[in-house]
């Protein structure tokens, strides 16, 4: 597993395309969550939301081996990103989704990260 820091607050990890990242990536994106101070009553949606989107990521990272570098392990690119709304919400975007390893590009921002998406918006404290 690597993890990236973003400008803005945010994160870009990798990990392998296997279910058993799966507690792993969630004690990552809990401690990114509480580091922001994200309420923990959210956590659990959050969470919840996030293992769906990442075994649905895992399953499509393997269900396309061959149209990705054989030599190279097949990875899952996790995104997350805070945004301060002008009327003090923050908006929290959580994404997954298959990492092609023969991308010369490092992973890419979670703006860019569009086949599953979690978000989650809370008034700002």
């Amino acid at each position: 597993m690597r993890v990236f820091s973003t400008p803005g607050g945010g994160f870009v990890m990798l990990v392998s395309a296997d279910p058993t990242v799966l507690t792993a990536a969630r004690s990552v994106v809990l401690y990114w969550l509480n580091g922001l101070g994200w309420p923990p009553t959210r956590n659990s949606e959050i969470l919840d939301r996030l293992g769906d989107a990442l075994i649905e990521a895992i399953r499509r990272a393997n269900s396309r081996p061959g149209q990705l570098r054989p030599s190279s392990p097949l990875q899952v690119e996790i995104c997350g990103r805070v945004d301060v709304q002008p009327e003090g919400q923050a908006r929290i975007t959580i994404t997954a989704r298959p990492h092609d390893p023969a991308d010369p590009h490092p992973p890419a921002p979670s703006w860019t990260c569009r086949p599953r998406s979690i978000v989650a918006t809370l008034a700002h404290r």
